[in-house]
Order: C-alpha cells, then structure tokens, then sequence
C-alpha cells in the first residue's frame, strides 16, 4: 500500500509523465552491449567511474588551475 502511494505522490505521474522502471543491467552485460555496438556506454562508463567524481580535487592541480 505504501508504494502505491508514493507512486500517485510522484511528480512525475501527476504531471503525466512516467517513465518505466527497468532492472538495472550488470556490468557484464553492459560491457556486451557495448562491445557488440548495441549502446554508446554511457550507462556502463557511470558505472565504472562514478565513484570517481566524489573525489577531492588535490590542492596542486588547484593551484594550477588558477589564473
């Protein structure tokens, strides 16, 4: 019950725009896909390197970075 309510609570519903959910794939299936041409990677380079944009900018490439 609680689902469904949020979903009628969704923005995205009232407006009448609601996108369906799909399972998200593996790894190793976007790799495939993207070997065999089948997708552009987008999803599978998120997936890779993601993590890597919660990283701090070190202080020297700051300073190198500045006018």
């Amino acid at each position: 019950m609680l689902q469904e309510n949020s979903l009628i609570m969704s923005p995205a519903v009232k407006c009448g725009f609601a996108e369906t959910i799909a399972a998200p794939q593996s790894v190793d299936s976007q790799i495939r896909d993207f070997l065999a041409g089948d997708s552009h990677g987008e999803e599978l380079l998120h997936a890779i390197y993601d993590h890597v944009l919660d990283e701090p900018v070190p202080d020297r490439l700051k300073a190198l970075l500045k006018p």
